[in-house]
């Protein structure tokens, strides 16, 4: 199991055109079996995991409030989904 920090940072315009920044923090922890079981890692491997956020919106207008979200993402291990590299034969191979 890894152990994953993250923190986002943007700005932008809503649905109503008022522009507003968002700040978002979160920590987890995924794990990748492709790259962990085999002897050839995955190169693209799927990943699963638990995140916990927090997120926060603030509007530049006088009458903009602040909106705080917070939640928890989980993301199951998807089956089949990864690409490992070809193994080295030392011979080409024309196809």
């Amino acid at each position: 199991m890894l152990s994953t920090f993250g923190l986002r940072a943007g700005a932008g315009y809503g649905s109503v055109r008022v522009p507003h920044a968002v700040l978002q923090l979160s920590w987890g922890s995924r794990y990748v079996d492709m790259r962990r079981r085999s002897t050839c890692p995955a190169v693209i491997a799927p990943a699963s995991g638990v995140r916990i956020f927090v997120a926060a919106r603030r509007e530049f207008d006088a009458a903009g409030g602040l909106e705080v979200t917070g939640g928890i993402e989980w993301e199951p291990l998807g089956g089949a989904l990864g690409m490992a590299p070809k193994p080295e034969t030392g011979v080409d191979d024309p196809q």
